[in-house]
């Protein structure tokens, strides 16, 4: 895995949050107006289409390889509870 940057990537925001960072795999796309922060893995070939959101802030998320996320798409997770203290990732493809 390799993490983008988005100094070349228009109008696309890749934040960590809490010291952990969203980890691109470089055959990736990522279109315009995506926000992906936190604790995300986007594999091989995988697309993550307009103004789509994945939010790993309290657990992590997964997107497997050549998996498509389409517009608009909000992708979250669960955060640790008492009863599930490991809480309940997301894990898509």
């Amino acid at each position: 895995m390799t993490e983008h940057s988005t100094t070349n990537r228009a109008d696309i925001t890749i934040a960590a949050f809490n010291g952990k960072a969203p980890r691109i795999h470089s055959s990736a796309f990522i279109a315009p107006g995506c926000r992906i922060i936190g604790d995300v893995e986007i594999g091989p070939d995988a697309s993550i289409w307009y103004n789509c959101v994945i939010r790993a802030d309290v657990n992590r998320v997964v997107i497997g390889a050549r998996t498509n996320i389409q517009d608009g798409t909000v992708v979250h997770c669960d955060s640790p509870k008492p009863q599930r203290p490991e809480g309940f990732a997301t894990i898509i493809g």
